[in-house]
């Protein structure tokens, strides 16, 4: 029950994320840089008024929220962006350590050698999701080359 909960707040605040709701907290800026990162044409789209999946024109971001919620095809993209954004928050954004100190906030991200640390959130996200991708696309490259040696 408690997963559940936390799976539609999530998904809840990814959805008002992606329709320029504004956030505070630590959490919510993370999955605000991971939509941007992974989907900056979405958030184009919606502030000029076009829905970014079937690109239908309209005269406001509202109009595209409405239709976005309402229009079955394009509602569905948009779930699966929303579930792409909460699976790589739960695989490597949520691994990465906050640390207040005199200087400011240094964020550190987990690896195979140490920790790195980052001076921007931004960065810290970025480098654990593409570190991340590129370590789950070469085990899967590995694994083939072992069945089919």
């Amino acid at each position: 029950m408690n997963n559940l909960r936390v799976r539609i707040n999530l998904e809840e605040a990814v959805r008002n994320i992606f329709f320029g709701k504004e956030y505070t907290g630590d959490n919510y800026r993370r999955l605000y840089y991971i939509a941007r990162l992974l989907y900056p044409e979405v958030f184009s789209n919606i502030k000029r008024g076009q829905c970014p999946f079937c690109k239908k024109k309209f005269s406001s971001s509202r109009g595209v929220i409405i239709h976005l919620m309402a229009s079955y095809d394009c509602k569905a993209k948009l779930n699966k962006c929303i579930d792409t954004v909460i699976e790589m928050y739960r695989k490597y954004v949520r691994q990465i350590e906050s640390r207040r100190r005199k200087k400011g906030t240094y964020y550190y991200v987990p690896t195979p050698y140490g920790k790195l640390r980052f001076t921007r959130i931004e960065e810290a996200i970025k480098y654990a999701i593409y570190r991340g991708e590129k370590q789950a696309i070469w085990q899967k490259t590995l694994k083939e080359m072992m069945e089919n040696a």
